[in-house]
């Protein structure tokens, strides 16, 4: 006879946390290689296009840090291991150095003109876009392997 496995809701919690963590450091591989590829190969309207089409998928983006982050707070309260506490800590600050860096320095990119693309201010605040886009990227990938350990030792259910 057949069990089917019963999911406890901790489960689908740590499900849709992952899921939400990996779908935002996708996104942040997207808008890093994104600028990239169109600074180096297309025009100045294409790389401000670029840039616009950024700003309106950080409306995707954002949610699934602040999803991510959320769920991930409330499974971390039911654990007392340092690792927790590291990965809440790191995930305030993905949410934080997000809204409060990347979003304005990709706001102020998509809102210039096709003949300010080509200046040092732009090239400054691209530079600082795509170096915190790196930096998120890093800490995403960081919480996502502590995920993994903190994953790996729980029971499997029934």
């Amino acid at each position: 006879m057949s069990k089917t496995p019963k999911y406890s809701d901790n489960y689908m919690k740590t499900l849709l946390h992952a899921s939400a963590g990996i779908f935002a450091a996708f996104f942040l591989f997207v808008f890093f290689s994104a600028t990239l590829v169109a600074e180096f190969y297309y025009s100045p309207g294409d790389v401000v296009a670029v840039q616009q089409s950024i700003l309106q998928a950080m409306w995707v983006y954002i949610p699934l840090i602040l999803v991510a982050g959320g769920i991930g707070y409330f499974l971390g309260n039911e654990r007392k291991e340092s690792i927790v506490k590291v990965k809440k800590q790191r995930m305030l600050a993905i949410i934080l150095v997000s809204i409060f860096l990347l979003l304005p320095s990709i706001y102020a990119l998509a809102s210039q003109a096709d003949d300010y693309v080509r200046n040092t201010v732009f090239y400054g605040i691209e530079v600082f876009e795509l170096i915190v886009t790196a930096l998120l990227m890093i800490l995403l990938a960081l919480n996502a392997r502590d995920g993994a350990k903190l994953t790996s030792d729980r029971p499997t259910v029934d």
